[in-house]
């Protein structure tokens, strides 16, 4: 499977803007290991309803990248009409939105997670119950 990914993903051989090894390795890497990923790169997007959101999507699962790399691997393996209508500020914009959104979700888990936990600690401590 390797061999068919190098094959595929060979157009940027230098680091990735904060990383140690080849932007291409890690989005291979990345695909390899998420398969959810994988099929989201597999997908036509020019035949669905709302390539919006499987942008968003992908953006989210390339979360660990900086916005530079995400626009640059989505403009070079996977653009769409859709994609290629939008400028290149407007790229970077949903990305940006794509990414803040993701972030308050996964904060909003943290916190529900941290008040649920000192709710425990209270509770088994007897100072309140439930």
């Amino acid at each position: 499977m390797e061999d068919l990914l190098e094959k595929r993903f060979n157009k940027h051989p230098d680091p990735s803007i904060n990383g140690h090894t080849s932007l291409d390795d890690e989005f291979m890497y990345m695909i390899t290991s998420d398969p959810d990923l994988g099929c989201l790169i597999d997908t036509d997007i020019d035949q669905s309803i709302n390539p919006c959101s499987i942008y968003m999507q992908i953006i989210i699962k390339l979360g660990i990248f900086e916005c530079e790399d995400i626009d640059t691997l989505i403009t070079d393996y996977k653009n769409s009409q859709f994609w290629n209508s939008l400028d290149p500020s407007k790229r970077r914009e949903l990305i940006e939105k794509t990414m803040a959104i993701q972030e308050e979700k996964e904060q909003e888990a943290l916190e529900t997670i941290g008040t649920e936990k000192m709710q425990e600690k209270r509770i088994g401590m007897g100072i309140c119950s439930t």
